[in-house]
């Protein structure tokens, strides 16, 4: 069985600013264009985070309350938000 490791578009965006803003001696120049370009990935990085960890902490308090209809429809929505990870 093998298994693909995917890399997240966004994740490859950050690598690819990261590498054109750093010297041949491996040290990263920070300036006002390498902010420009980074902070948006890094707050959309955020974003996605926050929301994945607040459904599936819900999702976690759905089940503790039996509550299976918004338990299902919180896992309905963590589902299309995974599938916009997927590569």
């Amino acid at each position: 069985m093998s298994t693909v490791v995917g890399i997240h578009p966004l994740q490859r965006d950050l690598a690819r600013i990261w590498e054109m803003n750093t010297d041949v001696k491996g040290n990263t120049v920070i300036d006002a264009a390498f902010m420009q370009q980074i902070i948006p990935l890094i707050k959309r990085n955020y974003e996605l985070v926050r929301q994945l960890d607040e459904l599936k902490q819900l999702s976690f308090l759905a089940y503790v309350m039996e509550d299976y209809g918004w338990l299902q429809d919180i896992v309905q929505r963590i589902e299309e938000l995974e599938q916009e990870l997927e590569i």
